[in-house]
């Protein structure tokens, strides 16, 4: 988890440097006129790098990021069946299903959806 955070924290800041890369093209323009054109030119295109880089680390720390809600959810899952079978057979017997496999499969979901959605906290701030 702390590594697909990282990359994603490093992904935003790299995301950061694009508009600075972007002003300073138009500042040379408006400095220079035509002579500044080498240097806009070179501004844009370490803007397109930084695209590409933020990319590079967005994409594999999505996918960390995924791994890890699936984790979240099967380790939820494999520590709470036992559980349940362990369960006396009378409390079974008053008891339905549902009343406990609905509300801990929604939680399983609640956590799994939290994991696999930490992209949006960093983007949203």
């Amino acid at each position: 988890m702390v590594l697909f955070v990282v990359l994603l924290v490093l992904a935003q800041v790299i995301r950061l440097t694009i508009p600075w890369f972007f002003g300073q093209a138009v500042n040379a323009l408006q400095k220079n006129g035509m002579e500044g054109i080498a240097e806009a030119r070179n501004d844009l295109l370490l803007m397109l790098a930084a695209v590409g880089v933020a990319w590079t680390l967005h994409g594999p720390a999505r996918i960390l990021e995924r791994f890890t809600a699936l984790l979240v959810a099967s380790a939820s899952r494999t520590r709470s069946t036992p559980r349940r079978w362990r369960s006396p057979v009378r409390w079974h017997e008053q008891h339905h299903s549902g009343e406990t496999l609905q509300p801990h499969d929604r939680a399983t979901a609640s956590l799994a959806s939290f994991a696999q959605s930490q992209f949006i906290y960093l983007q949203k701030r």
